[in-house]
């Protein structure tokens, strides 16, 4: 890779065309200026539109915000988002970059964890009945096995308010929306029995939860079930038993200790052939998505909506996502290729995996054995977004620029 807005402009276009056949210009300069402001740190809309005066995707004000409460437009970013995902999954798996691929009993399903995510009302925006502004957002799906994110659906625009559950089966109910089986990992908002028994029995929906046990949550009848003490992955499962609730909604229940800090976490799952341990460690995987949403709010500095509607928020998330997931690309392959590493978050890592290891020896304790496990957490430094962005609006050659971000790295080690 040698320019990235080359490389961005070429993926995008790719994408845009994927899987039906080519748009417009227009369209591609409408998604190419909507990636460069997640890009940009704009504080605003017009600031953004003044910023690229200059460049080849400039654009007349009235056009530029009309465009963010067209329907069409915000299916062609969605759709968008949706061929770019497919194209940078194909690649990470070429790559070998499944960072799940160490548990062979994984292999059959997708994993995502799913949450919400909120941003500031724009400017302009509708009050509710209480006369107050609100937040508004949608729900994020994280692909735990690649890192990629995507948009799932809106939960919350102009004054009407919608549950994220609510949200969530709007989107997933019914047959034939899975193409592989899927494990979703949510928070135990997300736990609706009837909705999940009826998931497990229509086996062409292939969706399968993950989540915590509610604390009013009574099962009405209890079967302890055997599995695998000496594998390491079951470290600090208590029990695991199958369990019937008033519902008549089945699941697996899974008690387990955390070595390190002695807390007990009771999770309930629909997935019946993989170890209760490693279920319970995925869980503990889905804190990544908020590591998303920190890049989002923090370093790509998407703390505010766009403009007020639905369409507005859709295209903006989609646009979120989009860079993200091209960020995350050229982070792990392009400086893979490079032989550059994130120096600043791995070095963080080890030392706090250091100190965890100390503190729990000293009181007798220890770490899960999978912690221990090198993964990816889903995190980049701003010191690369910085580098990626001065690429990107300078149209620098990308090898010039990975010294001065190595440079920087070791500044901080």
């Amino acid at each position: 890779m040698d320019n990235i807005h080359s490389e961005l402009t070429e993926t995008i276009s790719d994408a845009l065309s994927y899987p039906r056949s080519s748009r417009g210009k227009k369209d591609l300069r409408f998604l190419m200026n909507g990636l460069h402001r997640v890009i940009s740190k704009s504080d605003s809309g017009r600031g953004f539109i003044q910023g690229i005066e200059e460049t080849d995707y400039s654009i007349p004000r009235a056009t530029y915000f009309d465009s963010l409460h067209s329907f069409r437009y915000r299916d062609v970013a969605s759709e968008t988002e949706t061929g770019l995902l497919k194209i940078l999954q194909l690649k990470f798996e070429k790559k070998g970059n499944d960072h799940l691929s160490k548990f062979p009993e994984l292999d059959k399903y997708n994993i995502n964890a799913f949450d919400g995510h909120f941003k500031t009302h724009a400017c302009h925006a509708m009050r509710d009945k209480k006369g107050e502004f609100r937040a508004v957002g949608g729900i994020f799906g994280l692909d735990l096995r690649y890192g990629l994110v995507q948009q799932i659906i809106s939960t919350d625009f102009d004054i009407q308010k919608k549950n994220e559950m609510r949200a969530f089966k709007e989107k997933f109910n019914g047959p034939g929306k899975i193409i592989k089986p899927m494990i979703c990992v949510v928070d135990k908002a997300y736990v609706d029995g009837g909705f999940w028994e009826k998931c497990k029995k229509m086996k062409s929906n292939g969706m399968y939860v993950l989540s915590l046990m509610k604390e009013n949550q009574k099962p009405v009848s209890e079967e302890i079930l055997d599995f695998d003490k000496n594998n390491p992955c079951n470290c600090g499962v208590d029990s695991y038993a199958k369990v019937i609730f008033k519902s008549g909604a089945t699941f697996r229940k899974i008690v387990y200790t955390d070595p390190e800090t002695h807390k007990e976490y009771t999770y309930l799952t629909t997935v019946e052939d993989v170890s209760p341990g490693l279920l319970a460690f995925l869980y503990y995987w889905r804190w990544k998505i908020e590591k998303v949403f920190d890049v989002f709010k923090n370093k790509l500095h998407e703390k505010k909506s766009w403009a007020n509607g639905k369409y507005a928020m859709d295209i903006q998330s989609s646009m979120i996502a989009m860079t993200y997931n091209f960020l995350l690309y050229t982070q792990d392959i392009t400086l893979g290729e490079f032989n550059i590493k994130e120096q600043k978050l791995d070095t963080k890592r080890k030392k706090g995996l250091e100190k965890r290891i100390e503190k729990a020896a000293n009181i007798e304790r220890f770490l899960h054995p999978l912690l221990l496990l090198p993964h990816k957490a889903f995190q980049m430094s701003q010191q690369y977004i910085r580098c990626f962005r001065e690429n990107f609006e300078k149209r620098r050659p990308w090898r010039d620029c990975l010294p001065l971000f190595e440079k920087v790295m070791l500044a901080y080690l």
